[in-house]
Parts: structure tokens; sequence; C-alpha cells
């Protein structure tokens, strides 16, 4: 058999490829991807239509008409219902000559459910969108709402996968069944929060799992419309003038751009239908694309894919506008590798951009077009060039768009790019608009110095998206275990004193069982990040990131419970044993009330919140002391000489907090008496409630626990000086007290006024 020439059709042939075709729409998208085997097209996938159907389309499709038993169209997506992305799909589908396999659309129940609250140009275009499932469904053209972690292979041998990186299911079940607090919290910010998604917790504090309706989004990565069950329709107490109000005060402080008939709009583009379709070429070579939609927020999607996606070509995502990699991006003029864009590129990586946008909105902006360019990307674009800049000093920053700085309005756009790529080779039907080196050679030296000398912020950021993710875990799975000891001593006070820490052996096990393999084996960044901040507390150890036993830290929510509670306490009534002049004399309320003994006061401040007492004190401590001087008027007493203005340095005195009422309980009648056993006798916990309450209407006696291993004594002698003269030997606990004569007395008592009061 003669051996074929190396300049023969068969050693040169290319079996398989890759053809993006971009169609020009105007402002829009409008792409069809289409899978070559064996020079006929083996896959073909729509994403988007733009406003109007392009009669490119219509005529590429009907001139390659595939085998009878195939689908013109295999997948039709609908990134997001704007009208420049479904406009034209409107006429596709009312077009019998083309038959189609799937149509893929954004979850229309969730935004069907909100869209009173939208603009109405928003509000319209959730409208159409059903419209647009009622015509398919009318078809028998299979209807799905596919979400993160959907995957479909396509082509014998699996050689097309189209996998969906967003929306989050979670995100979805949020808008669909959340509460008016959460989804109200979500609609007046921009661009929509989506870090809560990696943090794993809720928007607002007004979150409630039980609005939550149960499961239809958990376990599937697919819905449709008669799988999800209704849902009780969402009001709020706020009307939409208000809620854009709201965000319009967003945008002009983070100076982000707003228009009031685009209200909700953020929510619509950052639930966009982001694909990754993975086409392995002659069964060796993979090519990767990158459909982006509109999304703005990629804070999340970057978090689950820290290293980048690294496509051959991406669709850019908005036509190229702001992108943000957190839920509030600033944009500093002038520098481009602080925003999001240059940040996105550098994540991203892509050879090939394709944009489609016509100066409407200023887009594409200049901005997207430099980060591009400064990472070598090769830029396709259906608009025409009316000028080509050699040269740009200033003028460039006068400019907004890219479109208005090449004068691209002068021609029409083309009516069809058509990008291959096959294993060995790429090629365009016309001129790039940028000519990057597409990272087949070295990158500038430049760009190189900047990544080693000063590592931009996105790759710290996101290499470290996982430490984060899991430090939010521990945090969770801590507070939900002190919950459920809270929760089973709910009805003792002294049961908590002996508040646990959580053992480093739970969380290894727990760590373990849910998959945080990486934690459990090097825990050591996650408890450094957790510690830093604020997340979790614990023993010594902590500060170096040494595992140890630890118990979630005190939230801002739970420290006003805590304050709240105490603020039932009319006053207090604080033992100092021994004053220091100097500090009062400075008049240093904070090493004042600091020197009290306010040992007992923490112990049940502890029990109440569920920290372990030791590191109550640390933790806590100081800045409940400093909040008692902002809730409570201070006054001082000599316990030597109550009735003179003398108050002695290193003698006894009683600090008196009080908040409205200096009316003290007679503490010397008989039930209270009867409470007063001695040092070594722990109140019971009946009598500790009793007490409690009494400080609700007036203030809480001295508390003591010297001699005691566990709980409070009542100690009611350090008042008998207010009753008996100093010299007076009171050492007899049946000292005979008149009813009434206590608190007489201790009205009459020389008081100095520390801070407060009158």
């Amino acid at each position: 058999m003669p051996k074929t020439s190396k300049s023969s059709n068969s050693t040169i042939k290319v079996r398989d490829r890759i053809d993006v075709l971009t169609f020009g729409v105007g402002h829009g998208d409008c792409l069809l991807l289409e899978f070559i085997k064996n020079g006929s097209v083996a896959f073909r996938l729509l994403y988007d239509g733009g406003a109007r159907l392009s009669p490119a389309l219509l005529e590429h499709l009907k001139d390659s008409r595939r085998q009878e038993d195939a689908d013109d169209l295999d997948v039709v997506v609908l990134s997001h219902v704007d009208n420049d992305h479904q406009g034209g799909l409107h006429e596709l589908l009312a077009d019998d000559t083309v038959s189609i396999g799937e149509l893929w659309l954004p979850c229309l129940p969730a935004f069907e459910r909100l869209s009173w609250l939208f603009a109405d140009r928003v509000a319209t275009a959730v409208a159409k969108a059903k419209d647009l499932e009622e015509a398919a469904v009318k078809r028998e053209i299979e209807v799905i709402y596919p979400m993160e972690g959907h995957v479909q292979r396509f082509v014998d041998g699996a050689a097309v996968t189209v996998s969906v990186i967003s929306p989050a299911r979670r995100l979805l079940q949020r808008l669909y069944s959340g509460s008016e607090v959460e989804v109200e919290d979500m609609l007046n910010r921009i661009p929509l929060p989506l870090e809560w998604l990696i943090r794993g917790d809720s928007i607002g504090e007004g979150d409630n799992q039980g609005d939550i309706v149960s499961s239809p989004f958990n376990g599937t990565t697919a819905m449709s419309r008669e799988l999800l069950p209704a849902v009780r329709k969402l009001s709020t107490n706020s009307d939409s003038a208000i809620r854009e109000n709201k965000v319009a005060e967003v945008a002009r402080s983070e100076k982000l751009e707003f228009e009031p008939n685009f209200f909700g709009n953020s929510v619509l583009n950052d639930t966009s239908l982001v694909l990754v379709v993975d086409a392995v070429l002659d069964g060796l070579y993979r090519r990767r694309v990158v459909l982006s939609g509109d999304q703005e927020n990629w804070s999340y999607i970057c978090s689950k894919h820290p290293m980048g996606l690294g496509p051959d070509v991406l669709k850019v995502p908005h036509h190229g506008g702001h992108v943000y990699l957190a839920d509030i991006n600033r944009i500093k003029k002038g520098e481009l590798l602080s925003n999001g864009l240059g940040q996105f590129f550098i994540w991203m990586r892509p050879r090939i951009a394709i944009v489609s946008a016509k100066g409407i909105h200023n887009l594409p902006k200049i901005e997207f077009r430099e980060a591009a360019r400064l990472i070598g990307t090769t830029l396709i674009c259906p608009n025409k060039r009316g000028r080509e800049v050699i040269f740009s000093g200033s003028e460039a920053s006068d400019q907004k768009s890219c479109f208005q700085q090449f004068n691209c309005g002068q021609e029409a756009q083309h009516d069809l790019l058509k990008l291959s790529l096959s294993a060995q080779q790429e090629d365009l039907n016309a001129s790039a608009c940028l000519q990057g080196s597409c990272h087949r050679g070295p990158s500038p030296v430049v760009v190189m110095q900047q990544r080693l000398i000063e590592p931009d912020e996105s790759f710290v950021r996101w290499t470290s998206a996982e430490v984060r993710k899991q430090a939010y875990w521990l945090e969770g799975f801590l507070r939900r275990e002190r919950v459920a000891v809270l929760d089973a001593t709910v009805e003792s006070i002294l049961a908590k004193l002996d508040f646990p820490l959580i053992t480093w052996n739970r969380i290894y096990a727990e760590a373990k069982a849910e998959g945080f393999v990486q934690f459990a084996a090097n825990p050591e960044p996650v408890l450094r990040y957790a510690a830093a901040h604020g997340l979790i507390w614990g023993e010594d150890e902590l500060r170096w990131g040494r595992p140890c036993d630890l118990v979630a830290a005190l939230s801002e929510k739970e420290y006003q419970k805590l304050v709240k509670k105490l603020r039932q306490c009319q006053g207090f009534l604080l033992l100092i044993e021994s004053l220091d002049q100097n500090t009062l004399q400075r008049g240093d309320w904070f090493e004042l009330l600091s020197s009290a003994d306010l040992k007992p006061l923490m112990q049940l401040c502890a029990a109440w919140s569920g920290i372990p007492v030791k590191i109550f004190d640390r933790e806590v401590r100081p800045r409940l002391i400093r909040d008692f001087k902002l809730f409570y008027a201070g006054r001082l007493a000599s316990l030597k000489y109550p009735d003179r203005d003398v108050i002695n340095s290193n003698g006894r005195a009683l600090l008196h907090l009080y908040s409205k009422s200096t009316d003290v309980q007679d503490f010397f009648e008989e039930a209270w008496l009867r409470m007063m056993r001695g040092a070594f006798y722990a109140l019971e916990e009946q009598e500790l409630k009793h007490i409690l309450d009494s400080a609700k209407d007036m203030v809480l006696p001295p508390l003591s626990t010297k001699w005691l291993s566990k709980g409070f004594s009542l100690d009611l002698k350090c008042l008998h000086p207010f009753i008996r003269p100093p010299w007076f030997n009171y050492n007899s606990e049946d000292i005979c007290v008149e009813p009434g004569e206590f608190p007489e007395k201790f009205a009459k008592v020389y008081w100095r006024q520390l801070w407060g009061g009158t």
C-alpha cells in the first residue's frame, strides 16, 4: 500500500471543529455554537436571540439543514429575560420550519412572584418570557429551568458537555419562596448580593427559615413550572418609589449607574444562565466556550472556581459593562487593575472575547477593552470601526465607550461573524477588533512584573475563598451547638453557669463528617481567618491558629439581646472593696466600674449568653462595662461614713447604678433575710429567680461568689452601715430593723454623683 504524502488531504483534514457564530443584532446578544464532526453539524446551541431575530441566523439554519432525524437547534437558551436577549426568540419559535429540541429558561416563576415590585419595563420583560415559554409548550418543545450543577452531554462519546455554573439553587429558592424581609433586602442593593451564598448564611436579620418552602430546589439541578409548588404572595411594607430611592442612594454613594426604569434589573442580570461548553476535538483536544449573559456580580462564581475558567472563547458579560467581584465594588478612575473588570479578566483568562453592543448606556466600556488588551485577549465585535486610534493621551478619558472612541456608528454591523476553532487552528471571517497574543506567546514583561511584585487583590481574594467558606461553616456549627445547650437549659440559670467550650475532638469529627477534609487535616488557616474576623473565640492557643476548644463569638444581635435583658434591671448595687482615690479624682469611670465586684453579674451574663465565663470576661466584659455608663447613672457612697462626704482611699464603698428611680427594696424584711443564710450557702434556683424579678422594679442587690464553687450568695452584710453606725457590732446575722427603715435611711445617705442623674 503506497504511503500517503504529508501534503495530501488525508493528513491535513480537519475532522472536528467548533464554530462560534455571532450575529449583528445591535445592542444585544445572539450567538450560535456548532460542533462540526466529520464535516457535518453534530450539535447546535443558540444562546439568546437579540432584540429582533437576525435574518442571517434564519438564512444560515435553512442553508445548512441537518439530517432528517436531528433538530435544527438542539438547545435554545435564554440567559435572562431582558428584551435585548429574548426578543428574537419569539420570532424564532413562531417559525415552525425551525425545529428545536429543548428550551432553557431562567426560573420564571421566581421573577413572576416579584414582578409587581419591578419597574414597568422589567415587569413587562418577565411577562414576555412567560409568553415565550407558552409558545414552546404549544410546539411540544421541552422547557426546563436549569441551575448551578446542571450538566448535559451531547454527540456520540459525550464530545460536547454543557454545564450550568450559575445561578445558584439557593439563590433561586430565596427569590421563589423567601420572606418579605429577605427579598426586599436583595432588591434594595446593587449589584444583587451574592456573598451570603459563599458564607452559607442569610442576607439580613429578618431571615426566617420557616418562610422557605421545603425542598423543591433541593437535590435537583433543573426545574419546570409543573414541579414548583405554589407559594404565598409576596407583600412588602414599602412601595416601588421608596425602594427605587434606596437603590439610587446606594448607587450614588458607590458611584454606580442606576436608572429608575431599570429597577429590579440587577435581579434579572445576576440570575443569568451562565454556561460552560466543553468540546473535545478529535478525541484529544479540549476547547472551552463560556457564555455569561449579563451576569454582573461574579463573587459567588469566583469563589466556586478560584483558579478561573480559562476559556478559549468568552461571551463578554453585560455587553462589556462593569462587573463585580464583591457585593460592593468601588471603581476608581485611572486604576484599571483595581476595579472589577481588571480583576475579572485576570481571573477568567479568556484567550478570545466576543462582545456585542452599540454605545447604548456607554457600552462597551473603555475600561473593558483596556482590561482585555492588558492580558493579551483577542477581542471580536460585530461593529465596524470608523477610525483607528494610533495613540491617545487624555482624549480616551473623556469618552466612556470604545464605540464612541473608534467611531463605530458610521457603518452597519457585520451580519455574521464566524469564529472557527479546530485542534490546531483558529480563524475569523473578518478583522478582530483587538488582536491579542491569545496566550500563545510570552506575556508582556510589564504584566509579568506586576503579577510577581504586586499580586492583584483578586488572586488573594479568590484563592482564600475556600478558607472563608470553611470559617463560616465553623462559626455556624459552633453557634448551633450553643443554641442547643441554651435550649436544653432554658429553665435553669444555675445549669448554664458551667457552659462548656466545644472540644476540638467534637469539631474535628463534625468537619470530617461534613466533608471538610482539608480543614480537618490543616485547620490553622481557617482558625486564623475565623479568629481574625471575630467569628470564633477560644483558648489561648487560638491566637497562634492552633487547634483548641472553641465557641462561636457573640454576634451583634446576640449582644444586643443580652443588653436588653440586663436593662430590664432598674439598677445594681455593686461593692467596691478598695477604692482608689486617684481613679475617683481623675473621673476614670471605666476603671472605677472595673474595680467593683462584677464577678457575680458577669457570671449571670455569661450564662444568659451561652459563653464560658473565662471567655466572656476576656471578650465581652470590657464592652459591657463601657455600655453600663451609657444606660445607667452612677453614684457612690462610703461604707465607713455613709452619712458624710468622706470617701477614703483604699476604703470600702458602694456603687449604685440606676436608670430611672433611686428607690430600693426593703432588703431587711423577713423574706429577704431568709435567703441570707451565710456566705457558704448558695441561693436556690427559685430564690435567684425571685431576686432577678425584683430587680425589674428596683435594683439587683449585692451578690457574692466567695467561698462558693458554683452559684451565688446574697450579701446583705455590706448594707448594714446604712442601718447602724460604723462602730456598731454587726457580726451577728440577727440585726433588728424596723419595716421600711432601710429604704428610708438608704435615701438619706450622702451620695456622690459620678455621672448622669441630677
